[in-house]
This record gives structure tokens, C-alpha cells and sequence, in this order.
């Protein structure tokens, strides 16, 4: 795992343990903005090794996708790479 990736999600991990939410005890527009980017981080493996090893955080990222604004406004997939013809 990236020391980074593992480094950032640690300090959400250890945020969001204060207070359930990223900033305080309340959904605000901060949870709205790091939702979208933790849904694409989970998508690697990398990201997914290191949101599972944050307790908080994966309680954080299900407990907020499943609201159901987050169900009507799910991100789009991600595109699919294309391989390199030489």
C-alpha cells in the first residue's frame, strides 16, 4: 500500500472517530465533497486495503452512502483504461 494513501486515510480514519462526521458532529459540506473521492479510492486495491483498515472511516463511507441523496447522485463509473498498441 502507497504510505500516503495510508497516511490520508488515517487522518480521515482518526477524524472521523471524534465525531462521526469530517468536520464536527454533523453531515456538512465537507462529508459531501470527501464521499465522492472515498467511493473512487475504494475502487483500487490499495485504497480498499486502507479504508478496510480504518474501522471508522469504512463505518463513515457506509453509513454515508447510504443516504439516499448519495444513491441518486452515485458517481459515475470510472472509464475503462485502454491498452497501449505499439
Amino acid at each position: 500500500m502507497a504510505p500516503a494513501l495510508a497516511d490520508e486515510i488515517g487522518l480521515i480514519d482518526r477524524t472521523v472517530a471524534k465525531g462521526g462526521y469530517l468536520a464536527g458532529d454533523g453531515f456538512t459540506y465537507a462529508d459531501i465533497n470527501l464521499i465522492p473521492i472515498l467511493y473512487y479510492v475504494r475502487k483500487f486495491p490499495e485504497g480498499a486495503a486502507a479504508m478496510a483498515a480504518g474501522k471508522a472511516v469504512s463505518g463513515y463511507y457506509d453509513r454515508l452512502a447510504a443516504r439516499d441523496s448519495f444513491s441518486k447522485t452515485t458517481p459515475p463509473p470510472m472509464p475503462q483504461q485502454q491498452a497501449k498498441v505499439s
